[in-house]
């Protein structure tokens, strides 16, 4: 798994680095991630986790969290986006 889902968050990037800017001192690379899956049961489990493991493993959490689905023909179709920030210190 690339994140415990845990680090999954609806706030915005912006509002995360804020509110840890008074206790760190580095930056942070965005990542967009991105999973457009089609299932026939349990959607939201299974597509969470495709998310997770989509978001690079180095990611301190996913701000910013959106996710949308649908029905059709008795299939789920879920999209679901968010920046993973990952800390400058851990890039090589």
């Amino acid at each position: 798994m690339g994140i415990n889902q845990s680090n999954i968050l609806t706030m915005s990037a912006e509002a995360y680095i804020d509110k840890k800017a008074s206790r760190t001192d580095f930056g942070y690379y965005f990542v967009g991630v991105h999973v457009n899956k089609r299932f026939s049961d349990n959607a939201v489990a299974s597509a969470l986790e495709e998310f997770a493991k989509a978001v690079p493993d180095n990611a301190e959490v996913v701000a910013d969290f959106r996710t949308s689905t649908s029905v059709a023909h008795s299939y789920y179709y879920v999209q679901m986006s968010g920046t993973a920030l990952v800390p400058k210190k851990d890039q090589k």
